[in-house]
């Protein structure tokens, strides 16, 4: 069986959300303007992985421009106004990225949309995150994780999130390595983005290996819990009463 970060964190949250797919309790879908504003900044991204150089606004618009028009064109539902309004709102965004350290040399992309799997109990975690980098800061090894999205994580959160830690497990290698993941949300609504950083030292992953094997075998055997807190706003399951 294959398992991904959505599916850890949509069993812990409720086994109901799991067993209906309803990843998007977890993490909201991407609008449409925004699933172009992240395909940007992996186009972007990847640029500068080929061309061994930096990100900049530059790239990020260029990029943009290549993606966002001619999606607008083949979808008819968005005015030449809206339009432009949503590429002002992207550039924002663009600009505010570039301003953060994981722009710059010391934080070279490696790699775009990549994948990594490992095996927990009886299945297969499979995870995937849009941009690696590498930090050249550090002595010992660092590997940077970069997703995009719409979930508006505090440090705190983040930090917990099941998604993310199982992320980040299954992009260790076992040979010592930091792993830091940064969650950018790209919330079309909101002017700037918001970077979310969570670091994971090598003694942190025994304790996200045991919740991940202890949710696999719950999950493999249908072991199925009931948490009050979420059913109170929750409409995915009418059936449940509390």
């Amino acid at each position: 069986m294959y398992l991904n970060p959505l599916d850890i964190a949509c069993y812990i949250y409720c086994p109901i959300l799991l067993q209906k797919k309803r990843h998007d309790k977890i993490s909201p879908r991407l609008t449409f303007a925004e699933q172009y504003i992240r395909k940007a900044f992996i186009y972007g991204e990847m640029n500068a992985c080929l061309k061994d150089s930096v990100i900049t606004p530059r790239k990020l618009l260029n990029a943009w421009e290549k993606v966002w028009w001619p999606s607008v064109t083949a979808a008819g539902t968005i005015s030449i106004k809206e339009a432009h309004d949503i590429s002002l709102k992207a550039s924002h965004k663009f600009t505010d990225y570039c301003k953060y350290d994981i722009s710059d040399w010391m934080f070279p992309t490696a790699g775009v949309e990549a994948e990594s799997d490992v095996k927990i109990g009886q299945s297969i975690l499979k995870a995937t995150v849009d941009v690696v980098k590498v930090d050249l800061n550090e002595k010992n090894k660092n590997t940077v994780l970069v997703n995009f999205n719409r979930k508006g994580l505090s440090l705190s959160s983040a930090a917990l999130d099941p998604a993310i830690r199982a992320t980040a497990y299954a992009f260790y290698s076992g040979k010592g390595e930091t792993i830091t993941h940064i969650s950018v949300d790209i919330d079309e609504n909101i002017k700037d983005v918001k970077l979310t950083t969570s670091t994971f030292r090598p003694e942190a992953m025994e304790g996200i290996r045991k919740m991940l094997y202890y949710v696999e075998c719950g999950i493999s055997r249908g072991a199925f819990h009931a948490n009050p807190y979420p059913c109170k706003e929750c409409k995915v399951c009418p059936t449940f009463s509390i």
